[in-house]
């Protein structure tokens, strides 16, 4: 058996998304979440993704 390339180890983290109420991104919340997840060792974030409501952010809070 092959050993698995380096760029193919460790743990990929796709966070939530949280938001407030009237569907603004939490950003107390990423920061909570990011932490978290760095505390962990996860060795990749897949932030904003189809796990959140990026979907339903206008361009300038998605940064298009």
């Amino acid at each position: 058996m092959s050993e698995i390339p380096a760029m193919f180890r460790g743990m990929i983290a796709f966070p939530i998304t949280p938001a407030d109420e009237a569907g603004r991104v939490d950003t107390g919340g990423v920061q909570a979440l990011l932490g978290r997840l760095e505390a962990a060792g996860v060795q990749s974030i897949g932030l904003l993704g189809s796990t959140g409501i990026y979907a339903y952010l206008s361009a300038s809070e998605s940064g298009v």
